[in-house]
């Protein structure tokens, strides 16, 4: 593959277009309920996984430490 190639990709990538629209949020709302009414009965659960995701691809020393503990 071409250096052209890779940077035609890279410029086509950053240019594509997303949106939300109605009938986009609609589609997934029964999905989103489902992960709200999850989310509330263990909240815990949601914070590990937003740090989780907030983690992903940092090094060791640059990763956020904390730790939910439910006594």
């Amino acid at each position: 593959m071409s250096l052209q190639s890779l940077l035609d990709l890279s410029i086509s990538h950053d240019q594509k277009k997303i949106g939300v629209s109605e009938e986009r949020v609609r589609a997934i709302l029964p999905e989103a309920r489902n992960l709200i009414a999850f989310y509330r009965a263990y909240p815990d659960i949601m914070i590990d996984h937003m740090i989780a995701a907030e983690n992903e691809g940092k090094k060791e020393n640059e990763k956020n430490k904390f730790k939910f503990f439910v006594y």
